[in-house]
């Protein structure tokens, strides 16, 4: 697993039956048609709409996923840094559903929240839920 970096945790919960990854992936593609996948425990990166993305992205739990060609190779370049900003979204994904509601937790590290990223919010909230009304993500008590 590879360490924060900072920036904004935008926690989500999704359903029980969700294939959350591929939902992400797919929302992400729509936003960023350029976008670049890196699973966290690799330091290769994939174009998003290419093959090996479609086939082994869909499996990974934490994974960044770059703008483009030129923020995956800036961030691999430069790390963090100002004009990085909102070029990379970290994501993560529970391993164990929450037990009580069996909802699944999705955390977004972004930057900051733009309009872009509310943009993509939103289709992962449609995506995910329809037209339900998504439940707050509240962590129980162990």
């Amino acid at each position: 697993m590879i360490g924060m970096i900072g920036g904004v945790d935008i926690v989500l919960s999704s359903p029980p039956e969700a294939w959350v990854a591929e939902t992400v992936l797919a929302a992400v593609r729509r936003i960023w048609r350029g976008a670049y996948f890196q699973d966290a425990e690799s330091r290769e990166t994939h174009l998003l709409s290419g093959d090996w993305a479609q086939l082994y992205g869909s499996a990974s739990r934490e994974f960044f996923v770059y703008r483009d060609r030129a923020a995956s190779e800036a961030w691999a370049r430069d790390g963090a840094s100002p004009e990085n900003a909102n070029t990379m979204l970290h994501f993560l994904l529970d391993d164990v559903p929450e037990r009580h509601s069996g909802l699944q937790r999705l955390t977004l590290v972004c930057d900051e929240r733009t309009r872009e990223i509310e943009g993509l919010l939103a289709a992962l909230q449609q995506a995910l839920w329809g037209n339900q009304w998504a439940p707050l993500w509240v962590p129980q008590a162990a």
